[in-house]
């Protein structure tokens, strides 16, 4: 079973992408929005197969691209959360996001909110999305191929799919709490998304990730 696509197949449109078919569920994106492309990136995690760096007194190697996710350095429990919330309007400035977000209709099938942002006015042009998954945690959708990376101290695996082209998208899981994920994903839109690598969409999935976690920090005084 696919575990990706139970949490946000593109609004409006089939539900197909690695709900309970391979451990992920692929963003939802607005009705009219081109179905794009997830991947593993280029990431804060080193490239697989490389060794990690060595331990110094200053600072512990970093996890292997394929490790074991590091412990939460703290809870951040999303329950009740308005996921629109997560970026605020100085985050949604820094990021080249014109809008405050809309929430997804019926946004997967274990009732997780959504918020899905418009395009960024810096080129090439994407949207971000967040679903705040309260009853699966990061270790549900984990496939082989994922990256672990850090988010604002937080772990997370960097995705792929095999249902969306590689080239285009990218999508990020932190591990915020126990049996929760927050779901954040990075997509292309359309004709305007020229120039678009899955390196640049993680770069920018990252980039929202990092701010919601900061945000989320805030919110719950931790």
């Amino acid at each position: 079973m696919n575990h990706r696509w139970a949490v946000n197949h593109r609004w409006g449109m089939t539900v197909n992408h690695r709900w309970v078919v391979n451990h992920r569920w692929a963003a939802a994106v607005s009705a009219g929005l081109v179905a794009f492309a997830l991947a593993g990136c280029g990431t804060d995690a080193s490239p697989a197969g490389a060794s990690p760096a060595a331990a110094s007194p200053a600072a512990a190697a970093p996890p292997e691209v394929n490790g074991p996710l590091p412990a939460r350095p703290v809870e951040l429990p999303l329950d009740g959360l308005e996921p629109c919330g997560l970026l605020t309007s100085p985050q949604l400035a820094s990021l080249g996001i014109p809008d405050q977000g809309a929430r997804a209709p019926n946004s997967d099938l274990l009732g997780s909110a959504s918020c899905l942002w418009a395009g960024s006015l810096q080129p090439p042009h994407g949207s971000p999305q967040v679903t705040a998954v309260t009853k699966q945690g990061v270790d549900y959708f984990r496939t082989p191929s994922d990256q672990v990376v850090d988010i604002a101290g937080m772990p997370a695996l960097q995705a792929t799919s095999e249902d969306l082209d590689p080239a285009v998208h990218c999508l990020v899981l932190v591990d915020v709490a126990a049996g929760q994920t927050l779901w954040v994903q990075y997509s292309p839109e359309g004709p305007t998304s020229n120039g678009s690598t899955h390196e640049i969409a993680c770069d920018h999935a990252r980039d929202a990730a990092r701010a919601m976690v900061a945000t989320l920090r805030e919110q719950l005084h931790r």
